[in-house]
């Protein structure tokens, strides 16, 4: 059996443009591997927007678990909030997604310290016309909210993917340590 040495929950990985936040398991019946999540280091200046002012169902944007498939229909059928997310260039990474109400599940669970306690933040999975789920990362909890309100997107929540064999302790020492491993 193949071992992986991984880096600490929240440590910064420079090569990678951000903190590791998570690892999250690929659909095995599409093939696809385990994956890790990396938070953006860098400011993305994307700040109290909203999800949609349309409240229409965006065909493609309801998965719990694929941010970049949701943020990719969410670009294609016009949402601001996407397309300013795809044209993001952060550290010389341009692979950049809203994560998934899962994938946002995973990252409070992991490391939470990387996101703003107080607020509450957007993720690419549309629950009905109407709402999409948030994340709150001070008491756990994944609320739907109305797309039409505005919610704070701190400058960290962009996420983009490694493949776990990619991964490699930076020789920084973790810039905000989850303590867990």
């Amino acid at each position: 059996m193949r071992t992986i040495t991984l880096p600490l929950f929240g440590a910064l990985l420079a090569t990678h443009g951000g903190h590791f936040g998570a690892i999250l398991r690929g659909a095995a019946a599409d093939g696809s591997e385990d994956y890790a999540l990396i938070v953006s280091e860098a400011s993305a200046d994307i700040e109290d927007t909203v999800w949609s002012e349309d409240y229409t169902t965006i065909a493609g944007a309801d998965s719990k678990t694929d941010g970049r498939a949701n943020t990719e229909a969410m670009a294609a059928a016009g949402l601001q909030l996407a397309q300013r997310i795809k044209a993001l260039d952060l550290g010389g990474h341009t692979d950049w997604y809203r994560p998934a109400a899962a994938e946002l599940r995973a990252l409070s669970a992991t490391a939470p310290e990387l996101f703003q306690q107080k607020d509450c933040y957007w993720s690419s999975s549309q629950s009905s016309r109407n709402d999409a789920w948030c994340q709150d990362f001070e008491y756990g909890a994944q609320p739907r909210q109305q797309q039409g309100l505005r919610v704070p997107l701190p400058s960290c929540p962009q996420s983009s993917t490694s493949h776990l064999e990619h991964l490699s302790p930076s020789a920084h020492a973790p810039a905000r340590s989850a303590g867990r491993a």
